[in-house]
C-alpha cells in the first residue's frame, strides 16, 4: 500500500512539474500545428524551372533542380511567398492566385511560381561607326525587355559592335568590353579597336593583343550610345556651358542640378521606367548578348564602373563566365560617395610619395599654392574645344577648388602626367593658371555634355538613374559629408570634394527618384572565377587599396598595380598581361610594366602648352 502511495506521488509529482516547465520553457510549450507548402516553378510553355529563388515569411530559400520544393510552415496562419527573378523570364500571374496562403492543419499547399519566356532576340544592322578598309566588323541590336522581371515589358535595344576574330572561332569565349561612368560613351573605344588609320600603339596595345585571339565585342550598355533608348540630358545642360565657365564651383554645381532634374521630367515623361536603368537589368543584358550569340561563355573585361557591372555578373550569373579582367575597380561593397574621400586622400599621398627624390618640396608647393588662391581667385583665360568641335576660349575665376581639381583630375591621366611636378612648381614660380584653366574648360565641358550618340559625352540620365537606384540610395547628404570632413583637413580640399561627390549630384540628393535595388547590390562578391584585378597606383577614382580588398574574397584572382591613373589597360604593358590572363587564367600573368615613376625636370614642348600627358584627357573620358 504505502509502495502504491509512493508510485502515485511521484507521478503527480512529475505531471506538476512537467506542467510548470511548460509554462516557462518555449522548447517544452504546446507545440504548434504544421502545414506544409510545396513551391513549383515552371515555364508557360511547362518547361520545368529549377533553382528559382524565393522567399517564404521573409526566408530565403530556392526549389530544387526538378523546380519543386516543399516547406513545413505553422497551420492556420498567413504566410507570404515571393517568387525571385529568373534570366531570360518574367514571372508571370501565380497559378495559384496570391503571394499571401493559409495553411490549414495537416493540409499540404502547393503555390506554383509561373514564368514567361522574355523575347530576346539579335538584328544585324550598319555599323554606326567609320570602318577600316577589309573590316570585318559586324554591328547590330540586341532587342531586350526593359524589365526583365515584368511580364509584356516594353522592349528596349542594346547596341553591339563585335570585331570578329579574324582566325575565326575561339574556343575560350569572346571578350567583352564594358566600359564605365555609368553611362559613359563606348564611341571614342570603338573608333581605338576599329584601327582604320593603322596607328601603331592602337594596334600593339588592342588589335594584335585581343582580336588575333577571340571576338571583342564592345556593349553600349541599356541607356548609353546608340542603345534605344538613350538617355542623354544634353539639351538641358549643353546650352549652359557658356553660363557656368566664369561660376565658382559651388554655384556652377545647383545649375547642373536644376538642369538634370530637368532632365528627369522630360524622360518621366516620356514613359521610361527609369527604376530599370540599373546594374542589376544591365547584367541581365549581358546574359541576354550570351544566351542569343551563342557562346557557351565570356570573358569580361570591365572598367571603373564595368567593375561594378562585371563584379555583379560573377554574383549573378557565374556559369557563363570564364575570366574576368577588372580594371580600375569600384567594389559593389565600395559606396564611392562616403569611400571616395578617403580614396583621393590615398591617391595625393602616393602622389607625393613618388615624387620626393626628383621633387621633394612638391606636396609643400601644393598645399602653398591652395593658399595663395583661397579667397583671391585669378582670372584666366582658358581654352578648350566646344560641341562642333571647334577652338573656343573663356575667362575662368582660378580659384583654389578649382587647382585641387586640376591636380585630382591629372592623377587620373593614364599614361601618368609625368610633368605634373614641373607644373605644379611652375605655376607657384609664374602664377600662371593657364593648364589649370583649360582644364577646367575640360571639366565643365564633360560636366555639362552637349552631344548624344556617337559622341564622347555621357549620358547623364543612364548615371543618375544606376547611381539612384543603389550608391546614391544607400548613404544620405549628411553621411557624404561627415566622410569628406572625416578624411580631409583641408578646406579647399573638402570644398572641392562636397561640390564633386555631393552638391553636384542629384541622385546623392534624392532628386533623382527612382525605386532602389535590393540591398545585396552591396553584399561583396565571394567567387572562384580566375580574375584579374589592376589598379593605378596614383589614381583618384578607385584607388588600388578598394582592389586589393575585394581580392580577398575571390580565391582564384591576381592583383596588380599599375604606375599610371584610371584605366590601365590602355596601357600595351597591362594590355600584354591582360591577353596572357585570358589565354590562361589559371596561371598569374608576369608583370611586365614599369615599376619606377619617371618624373619631368625640364620643360617639355607639351607642359610648356599646357597640355596632360600624351592621350590621358582621351582615355581618361573612355573609361570613366
Amino acid at each position: 500500500m504505502l509502495k502504491r502511495l509512493f508510485c502515485t506521488n511521484v507521478i503527480l509529482f512529475a505531471m506538476v512539474s512537467f506542467y510548470i516547465l511548460s509554462l516557462h520553457s518555449p522548447a517544452i510549450a504546446a507545440k504548434k500545428a504544421s502545414g506544409r507548402v510545396t513551391v513549383i516553378t515552371k515555364s508557360t510553355d511547362g518547361k520545368k524551372l529549377g533553382n528559382v529563388p524565393f522567399t517564404l515569411d521573409g526566408e530565403p530559400f530556392e526549389t530544387s533542380k526538378s523546380g519543386r520544393t516543399t516547406n513545413v510552415v505553422s497551420a492556420n496562419e498567413l504566410h507570404t511567398i515571393v517568387f525571385g527573378t529568373v534570366s531570360g523570364y518574367a514571372i508571370s500571374n501565380l497559378v495559384d492566385g496570391k503571394t499571401t496562403f493559409t495553411v490549414k492543419t495537416g493540409k499540404r499547399v502547393p503555390i506554383t511560381g509561373l514564368y514567361k519566356k522574355n523575347h530576346v532576340e539579335f538584328q544585324e544592322c550598319d555599323c554606326k561607326h567609320e570602318l577600316a578598309a577589309n573590316s570585318k566588323t559586324i554591328c547590330g541590336y540586341l532587342i531586350v525587355p526593359e524589365n526583365h522581371s515584368k511580364v509584356n515589358s516594353r522592349l528596349i535595344k542594346i547596341y553591339l559592335t563585335i570585331f570578329k576574330n579574324p582566325n575565326k572561332h575561339s574556343e575560350s569565349g569572346p571578350l567583352l568590353f564594358l566600359t564605365g561612368g555609368p553611362g559613359a560613351s563606348t564611341a571614342p573605344a570603338v573608333a581605338l579597336f576599329e584601327n582604320k588609320d593603322n596607328i601603331p600603339f592602337i594596334q600593339e596595345s588592342y588589335v594584335d593583343t585581343f582580336r588575333d585571339n577571340r571576338d571583342l565585342i564592345v556593349v553600349d550598355q541599356r541607356g548609353t550610345n546608340y542603345s534605344v533608348p538613350a538617355l542623354y540630358c544634353s539639351e538641358e545642360t549643353g546650352k549652359l556651358r557658356d553660363a557656368v565657365y566664369g561660376l565658382p564651383f559651388s554655384e556652377q554645381a545647383k545649375v547642373r542640378v536644376e538642369a538634370i532634374q530637368a532632365c528627369y521630367e522630360r524622360l518621366s515623361a516620356s514613359g521610361y521606367d527609369l527604376s530599370v536603368y540599373n546594374t542589376f537589368e544591365n547584367a541581365a543584358d549581358i546574359k541576354d548578348l550570351r544566351d542569343v550569340l551563342g557562346y557557351d561563355t565570356v570573358n569580361l573585361i570591365g572598367v571603373s564602373y564595368g567593375t561594378r557591372l562585371s563584379m555583379t555578373m560573377m554574383k549573378q550569373y557565374p556559369e557563363i563566365l570564364r575570366s574576368v579582367v577588372l580594371d580600375s575597380v569600384l567594389p559593389p561593397e565600395i559606396n564611392p560617395f562616403n569611400d571616395q574621400p578617403e580614396g583621393v586622400m590615398f591617391a595625393l599621398r602616393s602622389f607625393f610619395a613618388a615624387c620626393v627624390e626628383a621633387f621633394p618640396d612638391t606636396e609643400k608647393t601644393y598645399y602653398d599654392i591652395i593658399s595663395r588662391l583661397e579667397g583671391m581667385p585669378v582670372d584666366t583665360i582658358g581654352h578648350g574645344i566646344d560641341s562642333t568641335g571647334k577652338p573656343m576660349e573663356a575667362l575662368i575665376p582660378v580659384d583654389a577648388e578649382i587647382f585641387v581639381s586640376y591636380v585630382m583630375g591629372q592623377l587620373r591621366s593614364t599614361p601618368y602626367d609625368a610633368s605634373l611636378p614641373l607644373n605644379i612648381a611652375n605655376i607657384y614660380e609664374t602664377q600662371d593658371y593657364s593648364k589649370v584653366a583649360d582644364a577646367w574648360i575640360g571639366n565643365v565641358n564633360y560636366f555639362f555634355p552637349a552631344s548624344g550618340a556617337g559622341s564622347d559625352d555621357p549620358s547623364l540620365g543612364m548615371f543618375e538613374s544606376m547611381t539612384a537606384t543603389s550608391d546614391g540610395y544607400y548613404t544620405t547628404p549628411e553621411k557624404v559629408l561627415s566622410m569628406i570632413y572625416l578624411a580631409m583637413d583641408n578646406l579647399a580640399i573638402a570644398g572641392w570634394a562636397k561640390n564633386s561627390f555631393l552638391s553636384s549630384e542629384p541622385a546623392v540628393q534624392g532628386l533623382w527618384e527612382v525605386t532602389p535595388v535590393s540591398p545585396e547590390i552591396q553584399y561583396p562578391v565571394i567567387s572562384n572565377i580566375p580574375t584579374m584585378l589592376l589598379s593605378g597606383g596614383i589614381d583618384s577614382g578607385t584607388p588600388p587599396v578598394w582592389a586589393q580588398d575585394s581580392a580577398r574574397y575571390m580565391s582564384n584572382s591576381f592583383t596588380f598595380t599599375i604606375l599610371a591613373g584610371h584605366a590601365t589597360t590602355i596601357l600595351p604593358c597591362a594590355a600584354k598581361m591582360m591577353d596572357n590572363f585570358v589565354n590562361d587564367p589559371l596561371t598569374k600573368p608576369i608583370f611586365e610594366c614599369p615599376t619606377t615613376y619617371t618624373w619631368n625636370t625640364a620643360v617639355t614642348s607639351s607642359s610648356r602648352k599646357g597640355k596632360a600627358a600624351p592621350g590621358s584627357y582621351r582615355f581618361m573620358r573612355i573609361y570613366d
